[in-house]
């Protein structure tokens, strides 16, 4: 375990459930679960915390194999090849890519050629920060085989490469681990809610994706916790004698007892037989009017008592005239505000375009969108003229701003403010009202019937205290109703105040209980019967509430769950690991390096400053703006492209560290970018490249390429490259692989004229002529033909002087250059006859027949032609203009 991960070394002391959610998050694109993992992970927590499963849940730990972002590390290996492939969008099968082992590949394909195939299946198998899903072809009907791949590639110390037929969900060749990828989605940058950038290595990635899985799930228990929690508030049922069995049992019955009964342990408490029912009839007529078993039954009733009293005299005082004349007053001041409020938008608004701006709904969407925005990062909503709109990203008109800052200006005014202050005490009263714990009338019937049938007094008092109960529900339900409709009709005051008179009750009947146990004297026997009547009095009274009981234990328990849960789910140690690995990185001079590749970058002209950070369990090494004045939001001061710049930087970085020259893979690293950073992102990779690395590089960017092209063949001494170039055809699919050749869109005109020579040959051998495959073979044919009598106009016609995907201008070109009313002629009919049979679809009353190969070959040798006589004018035109360019000769004697 020496030289393992440090992120292993850590795992490794986690409990089974972190280890599992630890590889979850390993194998996840962006290390984000999907839904199913995170509700794996959370049932694996609840059995961590004591839940049982039917069939207990496995764990599968986090390993090596899973860690596809370690560090470049062992012996250098070479990719060799990738392809043939299978079941990879729709790549052609019978491809290979191969590379360029002692310098630079580059790979040009324009968008939609299938070339970024080929760089998935290299973030399958090589180091990435995140992995992308290899799907088959999603326009085919059926079932999709996993993707295949045949990677060959040379281990440290082998001369001769290895092939290994890899199926997508099986581990790739570990040697390939060392390669490196770089794309859009590997670029570890953000704008974070502080409106800072930072640059998030992977291992730190993954565990703050774990951290915030997490506070998710800690989020979840504590609502489950509260949930449960807002149940209990509701009152048990009473009715057992003090001391006995059950009266222990109700005392642990709270959500903060931590060693809860059991529900078996409460049910056998609960079980009240015939026998026992026989058993206590027989005490009751044998005891007959014995003082102890009248003071129990006394003390049981006082009990009752105390419980409902605890609810009754904060109900008097809530629910009271006072109280109704309270809520009418404060409903009153609140409408009052409203209505003041929304004069005062009336008054200010009228002139708006949109309807009731300013009113009670508008003023809400308002907080709530403020709310939504900052929780998202952006500061509050935009104000200013050219502001970016927080949904749409337009930016603010003259108008649109000035409209946002009377709004503004009108929420933080008095009559806003006075609305809003009003309106929130009615709604924290009303919340008072309802937050009251009262029990229903039957509950309450049902707890007192041993009291009701003491005698007449106290069965008087039952019916005044069910009276209450069910008079205090219909009071609160009144009280609500009337803070919503604001009609105030109450009963003067249903509610009796028996409270003080529920309390003397108390004291009579705990003295009279007192009194009448001086009065006992009981032998031995007598004093267990009169025990044994109590605990049998207690067990028929449980037995009769005993599914309520049950369910508060229920509640309980899923408490005491959900609190285990959430002390699992602590974010304590990942917060402390992230700042192991953080500092490390400083150590490691990640710091350094991503400050000179900023300059590389050209970036220095932005002041950037890199430091190490952490808070609220997230950590990470940033890279962030330094402002003179505030912290201006980093997506307001950078560029797309200036973002993709400093992601790079941040990448070559962290891979600078490397001393063994692995391998780099990149995928379109230029995009966003400007010309003047392109060459310089070239420039890089030329440098990484002549170190003894093997670059590979995926691009449809022409200028790109031919700045790789250039600089590999200007270093000293020069870097070898070879050049692929990826293409899709109607006939032969996507993903096509031409070795050795220049991008079609850099070829010049002869060489292209060869090519579909070559081409036209092969669609002559095809057997059926009349067939969809010759249609869709003659197609491509004429649509690259078309692209040719279009290169022709640039390179011959014009001479050059404005090219494609070339930032020159070459004025002395003119010289060869004249266009005549016959060449307007000649391109004119060619291009229309090319287009006929190209990509253009025609109407369905312009049908035409498929060219034959001997039509192509008769439109092969008009441009030809046609290029040669160019050519040849060019010359002559030439020799004749530069003869211009010199003085006339003088004349001498």
């Amino acid at each position: 375990m020496a030289d393992a991960h440090p992120l292993l070394k850590w795992a490794d002391r986690q409990v089974d459930w972190a280890r599992d959610a630890l590889r979850r998050h390993a194998q996840s694109p962006n290390h984000a679960l999907s839904a199913a993992d995170g509700d794996e992970i959370i049932s694996r927590v609840r059995q961590a915390a004591g839940a049982a499963f039917e069939k207990p849940l496995d764990h599968a730990p986090i390993e090596a194999k899973h860690i596809t972002f370690r560090p470049a590390e062992g012996e250098r290996a070479l990719l060799c090849s990738l392809g043939p492939v299978e079941n990879i969008g729709r790549l052609a099968g019978d491809q290979k890519l191969s590379f360029c082992l002692n310098g630079i590949t580059l790979i040009y394909g324009d968008n939609g050629s299938g070339k970024s195939g080929y760089c998935r299946v290299t973030k399958k198998v090589c180091r990435s920060i995140t992995t992308d899903t290899l799907q088959g072809n999603v326009f085919a009907e059926g079932d999709k085989p996993p993707a295949k791949a045949l990677i060959r590639f040379m281990p440290g110390g082998v001369d001769e490469p290895v092939g290994v037929n890899w199926t997508d969900g099986e581990d790739p060749p570990a040697a390939v681990k060392s390669i490196s990828v770089f794309d859009t989605s590997n670029a570890r940058l953000y704008v974070d809610k502080d409106n800072r950038i930072g640059f998030l290595p992977a291992e730190i990635s993954l565990l703050e994706r774990h951290a915030a899985h997490r506070s998710e799930m800690d989020a979840k228990f504590q609502k489950e916790k509260k949930d449960h929690e807002a149940a209990c508030k509701t009152a048990l049922p009473v009715g057992f004698g003090p001391g006995g069995a059950v009266a222990q049992l109700f005392a642990k019955l709270t959500p903060k007892e931590t060693n809860l009964p059991t529900s078996e342990e409460v049910s056998k408490l609960g079980e009240f037989s015939g026998d026992d029912a026989n058993e206590l009839e027989t005490l009751t007529i044998a005891l007959g009017q014995e003082p102890e078993v009248i003071a129990a039954r006394l003390e049981r009733g006082a009990t009752v008592l105390k419980v409902l009293l605890e609810q009754m005299a904060p109900a008097e005082a809530a629910l009271s005239e006072e109280q109704a004349k309270e809520l009418e007053a404060k409903w009153g001041t609140a409408t009052a505000a409203r209505k003041a409020a929304e004069f005062a938008a009336n008054e200010q608004f009228a002139g708006e375009p949109l309807k009731d701006v300013g009113k009670s709904p508008w003023s809400l969407m308002y907080r709530y969108a403020r709310d939504y925005a900052l929780s998202l990062g952006f500061g509050d909503l935009p104000a200013d003229a050219g502001d970016p709109c927080t949904l749409c990203q337009q930016p603010l008109s003259q108008d649109a701003a000035e409209r946002v800052g009377r709004f503004n200006s009108f929420i933080a005014g008095e009559a806003t403010k006075a609305a809003t202050l009003a309106v929130q005490e009615l709604t924290d009263f009303v919340a008072d009202i309802d937050a009251l714990v009262i029990a229903t009338g039957v509950l309450v019937e049902q707890q007192l019937a041993e009291l009701k049938a003491l005698n007449e007094a106290q069965a008087s008092l039952t019916a005044k205290i069910v009276a209450f109960f069910i008079a205090a529900h219909k009071r609160r339900a009144d009280f609500k109703e009337a803070a919503g409709s604001g009609i105030f009709q109450f009963d003067a005051d249903p509610l009796a105040r028996i409270s003080d008179l529920v309390a003397d009750a108390i004291k009579e009947l705990e003295a009279e209980a007192a009194s009448l146990k001086d009065q006992a004297k009981l032998d031995t026997q007598k004093a267990a019967n009169i025990e044994r009547h109590k605990a049998l009095s207690d067990r028929k009274w449980l037995s009769g509430v005993l599914p309520t009981i049950l369910e508060r234990l229920k509640t309980l328990h899923a408490i005491k769950h959900a609190s285990e849960c959430s002390k699992l789910v602590s974010t304590a140690q990942v917060s402390t690991q992230i700042t192991t690995i953080r500092r490390a990185l400083v150590t490691q001079g990640l710091d350094t390096r991503i400050k000179e590749e900023i300059a590389a970058l050209d970036l220095n002209y932005m002041p950037f400053e890199v430091s190490d950070r952490s808070r609220d369990g997230n950590s990470f090494f940033e890279v962030k703006l330094k402002a003179a004045v505030g912290a201006p939001a980093n997506a307001e001061i950078l560029s797309e492209g200036e973002q993709r710049a400093l992601a790079l930087a941040c990448f070559l970085a962290e891979v600078g560290a490397d001393k063994a020259n692995h391998g780099l893979v990149f995928d379109d690293p230029v995009s966003s970018l400007d010309h003047l950073r392109i060459r310089r992102v070239a420039a890089r990779l030329v440098a990484e490249a002549a170190k003894g690395k093997q670059i590979i590089v995926f691009t449809h960017n022409l200028l790109f390429y031919n700045e790789m092209l250039h600089l590999a063949a200007s270093a000293s001494p020069a870097v070898p490259t070879v050049r692929r170039v990826v293409t899709k055809t109607n006939a032969g699919g996507f993903g096509l692989i031409s070795e050795e050749a220049e991008p079609w869109s850099a070829q010049k005109v002869s060489s292209r004229i060869e090519e579909l020579r070559k081409r036209a040959k092969v669609i002559e051998g095809i057997a059926n002529h009349e067939g969809e495959l010759y249609r869709r073979a003659a197609k491509d044919f004429y649509t690259d033909l078309r692209e040719t009598w279009e290169r022709l106009v640039e390179e011959l016609l014009l001479g050059k002087v404005v090219e494609r995907y070339s930032s020159d201008v070459r004025t002395q070109s003119l010289r060869s250059i004249t266009v005549t009313s016959e060449d307007h002629k000649t391109v004119f009919f060619a291009m229309k006859r090319v287009s006929e049979f190209s990509g253009h679809d025609q109407a369905v009353g312009k049908q035409v027949a498929t060219p034959t190969p001997d039509d192509m070959k008769k439109d092969l040798d008009a441009i030809n032609e046609y290029r040669v006589m160019i050519a040849s004018r060019a010359k002559e035109l030439e020799k004749e203009r530069k003869a211009l360019e010199a003085p006339p000769a003088g004349m001498i004697a």
